[in-house]
């Protein structure tokens, strides 16, 4: 059994669960978790897995593609820092929805050799779209 299939296995005995109901929970038959042991049948979960797995067991779905923990990022609103006299322009931003509730947004700004990226869960978004309101309106303010 390799790596992947080892952790899988120890922490499902770990958390006390079981096969089958784990089957089920993640949406998929009965025999799945059993027949990715047995058979190594998907050799690799599927991103979709991997995503249900980390929900179940509060780790980051690459914990399921790596074989070993790893932590998911505590989720929270972002706050914007006080008395910042100078930001700079943003350069350059993106946001991609992992799997139906997280955000990571990504803002390089300008003088900065780092990309500030900021994951966020959907409780948060009303704060998050407060916070870059006032980050634009701090840049305007700076520009």
């Amino acid at each position: 059994m390799d790596q992947k299939r080892k952790f899988l296995k120890e922490l499902i005995r770990a958390e006390g669960k079981k096969e089958a109901p784990l089957s089920l929970a993640i949406g998929q038959n009965r025999a799945y978790f059993n027949q990715y042991f047995m058979r190594g049948s998907p050799q690799e979960l599927p991103e979709d897995v991997r995503e249900a797995l980390g929900q179940v067991f509060d780790l980051h779905p690459d914990s399921f593609k790596h074989g070993r923990r790893i932590e998911r990022p505590k989720l929270g609103p972002v706050r914007l820092a006080k008395n910042v006299k100078s930001l700079g322009q943003v350069i350059g931003s993106g946001a991609t929805l992992l799997n139906g509730q997280t955000t990571v947004l990504e803002i390089q700004l300008t003088g900065d050799t780092q990309t500030l990226v900021v994951e966020v869960d959907r409780d948060a978004i009303a704060q998050l779209r407060e916070n870059l309101d006032a980050l634009e309106a701090l840049l305007d303010r700076n520009a």
